[in-house]
């Protein structure tokens, strides 16, 4: 699946910045987070795979509100509910 999104962006003349976890661990995890919000002015959206949803929720409102910018979920919803979203948040499969 990343390499087909990397390709599709890289056709389009989009850069791509790729950060995987080692682990998948949710530190690591959050940690990326953080590391990524101070930079958001660099980007004009992003692509996620969560190593958790359950445990990532809160970090994942955190950031997502940092980051003002279009976040697209790639393979697990982060929230059960569509009204649990906050406006700035839309899962990958919504219109």
């Amino acid at each position: 699946m990343l390499d087909n999104l990397i390709r599709v962006l890289e056709a389009h003349s989009m850069n791509i910045v790729v950060k995987i976890s080692d682990n998948g661990n949710q530190h690591e995890q959050a940690l990326r987070f953080t590391a990524i919000s101070k930079h958001f002015n660099e980007f004009i959206g992003g692509f996620v795979m969560l190593s958790d949803s359950e445990e990532a929720r809160q970090e994942v409102l955190k950031f997502c509100r940092k980051v003002s910018c279009p976040i697209i979920f790639m393979d697990v919803r982060p929230f059960d509910k569509e009204y649990f979203y906050p406006t700035e948040m839309y899962p990958a499969d919504d219109p």
